[in-house]
């Protein structure tokens, strides 16, 4: 993942390093710098800015800000770039450094809400004085953290904020064109959440399913592609009891489990935990088990 960080997060952190006792969102935000799959992302405008505004804060900012950026390079941790086009207005600069050779998974923290980068960078932007589970700011900063992030029953107080919550997890990604789902069941309709808010993406839907001697495969394959749109869906099966009681959607390099049916995701169940990380590991056995199912 890459983070372009604002010049109070990173101040935010520089503080952090103090030891006291911190918060649960000051816990996190420490581990989403520190993070070994985060990329620290600044354009040669941008670390000029930063460099300024640390000095301003005191020498010793400043050596916290240049020791930090060259541990970063050591574990090549920082993508640095030459800004092609450069600007004295912070707004753009930052829009500028996160839009460039932009990779999926690219998120803005900044400490304070900034309206202008929050319309221009939507979902991928994290405000931390608006943290709050289990909210997009919450979400973005729960998976750029590294732990596996998870919510349950108890986190929705209606079927309003549970639909909203997953429809944050596709609108992640901005260059994903396929959205992968093993599923038993695919129990499909509009009493299922979560499909409800996968069906409306663009991105095509490879989905995963198992087939017993009692069901009638064309059928089954006919339901699932109608609903979720004939041209952009395909549908693989398996009959082996082994592989097929999961239930998981891949979105790149981000994985989705369910402990329950996914037609029973709803506030009024009590009997459900939703997980999910961004995390190369996992999406290469999602990958393994997707190999073993068949087409035909």
């Amino acid at each position: 993942m890459e983070i372009v960080a604002s010049k109070n997060i990173l101040l935010e952190y520089f503080d952090l390093l103090i030891p006291k006792q911190k918060t649960e969102t000051e816990k996190s935000l420490q581990a989403t710098i520190e993070n070994n799959n985060n990329k620290i992302k600044f354009s040669s405008d941008y670390l000029e800015f930063l460099e300024f505004f640390f000095l301003e804060k005191g020498n010793h900012y400043l050596d916290f800000f240049q020791t930090f950026v060259m541990n970063c390079f050591t574990e090549n941790r920082i993508i640095s770039f030459t800004s092609v086009v450069t600007s004295l207005d912070e707004n753009e600069i930052i829009i500028n450094c996160f839009n460039h050779n932009y990779n999926d998974y690219s998120f803005y923290i900044s400490k304070h809400l900034n309206q202008k980068i929050k319309n221009s960078l939507s979902t991928n932007a994290c405000t931390l004085e608006n943290v709050q589970k289990p909210n997009q700011d919450w979400l973005v900063l729960s998976v750029l953290s590294g732990n596996v992030v998870d919510v349950d029953y108890s986190n929705f107080s209606n079927q309003r904020e549970l639909s909203d919550f997953i429809g944050l997890i596709p609108r992640l990604s901005k260059k994903i064109e396929q959205i992968e789902i093993i599923d038993s069941y695919f129990n499909t309709g509009n009493h299922n959440l979560v499909y409800e808010n996968l069906k409306s993406s663009k991105s095509k839907v490879k989905c995963f399913t198992r087939i017993s001697t009692a069901e009638n495969k064309a059928l089954k394959r006919k339901l699932i592609k109608e609903y979720f749109g004939k041209r952009k869906t395909s549908v693989s099966f398996s009959s082996d009891t082994k592989i097929t009681h999961e239930r998981k959607i891949r979105i790149g390099n981000l994985v989705v489990e369910f402990t329950h049916d996914l037609a029973e995701i709803k506030p009024q169940n009590k009997n459900w935990t939703i997980y999910l990380k961004v995390c190369d590991l996992k999406t290469q056995l999602f990958k393994e088990n997707t190999n073993k199912y068949n087409a035909r």
